[in-house]
């Protein structure tokens, strides 16, 4: 397998994020950053910012002022181009004639010309030192916009839960993924390979196809399950946390209303975000949060836990 130094994976980060990386690039960059948490933050922030001017921004066309304002620089150098490669030829035809003396000519054509050149390199400079600095203003307001807008919106799990699923970027920047034959496999991979021990879910009329692990927010690693409903060609993705992990001050928070109404294993909570319905529960010492394409309702009537060989003896015996 490749192995990446600390420059060789941050040289990669601009092509990992836009997933213009190649496979055997990709595989060794994520097994890099497992061992380096500085350029796992670099790459988690990047891929953030990425997605957020995705879904929270439209793209624009520069003002009319700023075309004509880039044209006109384009057309200076043009222009100073022209004007000094008159001034070369002249000199150049001059100096095969014996009757003139062509290095007097060439520098009276250049001290004609200097005083015009002289004043139209710094205009164009200055040009193009106005044009950055916009650029520059536009960014800073952009990114405090950003932050602004983050900070009151961004910092929910049902919100990004949400933009994982519109963007798919829980998958491509998945650190493994696994497809078990069952759900007891399903256990065994998820204690195995992340120490989690959830009460899975089943979803009726679908199945479990895969498993992901990925980074949910900031660092924080979790698995996804991915289940497909073959009949509708329809997926529902269900982000599993830890309870513990949301005591952690750099980790998301839940959905106040969420957390007061998701107590007993009956317990659902359905948030609508941009027309989305983001569905919540609580099993146990494990958080739910699952997205979809369906109405919140409909999909709470289609999930029900995985029930232990003695719950399923109880129930039985019930019946």
């Amino acid at each position: 397998m490749k192995k990446l130094t600390k420059k060789e994976a941050i040289q990669l980060l601009p092509l990992i994020v836009d997933n213009e990386a190649s496979e055997e690039d990709k595989i060794a960059f994520f097994k890099y950053i497992q061992t380096d948490p500085k350029v796992k933050k670099k790459y988690e922030s990047l891929l953030f910012v990425k997605q957020l001017l995705k879904t929270k921004y439209s793209r624009e066309s520069a003002p009319d002022r700023l075309k004509k304002k880039i044209s006109g620089i384009i057309e200076d150098m043009e222009w100073e181009k022209e004007q000094e490669s008159k001034v070369d030829n002249s000199t150049t035809n001059l100096g095969n004639s014996g009757s003139f003396n062509a290095n007097k000519f060439e520098n009276q054509s250049k001290d004609s010309s200097s005083p015009l050149l002289k004043l139209l390199k710094p205009a164009r400079y200055l040009a193009a030192a106005s044009v950055i600095f916009i650029f520059s203003l536009l960014t800073i307001e952009l990114l405090e916009k950003m932050s602004g807008e983050r900070l009151y919106n961004q910092q929910s799990v049902e919100r990004v839960a949400l933009n994982h699923f519109t963007t798919g970027s829980h998958i491509e920047a998945s650190l493994a993924s696994y497809q078990p034959a069952s759900l007891d496999h399903a256990s065994q991979l998820l204690q195995e390979r992340m120490a989690y021990s959830p009460r899975l879910p089943k979803i009726k009329g679908a199945s479990l196809r895969s498993i992901v692990q990925t980074t949910f927010f900031d660092g924080h690693t979790i698995p996804v399950f991915e289940f497909y409903q073959s009949g509708i060609d329809e997926t529902i993705h269900i982000f599993a946390f830890k309870m513990g992990e949301f005591d952690d001050p750099g980790m998301v928070v839940r959905d106040p209303e969420a957390v007061k109404s998701c107590k007993g294993y009956d317990d659902f909570h359905i948030k609508e975000i941009n027309g989305k319905h983001v569905v919540s529960w609580k099993w146990g010492d494990y958080w739910y949060t699952a997205v979809s394409n369906h109405n919140g309702t409909d999909l709470i009537a289609l999930v029900e836990p995985t029930l232990s060989e003695d719950e399923q003896k109880t129930r039985n015996s019930s019946w």
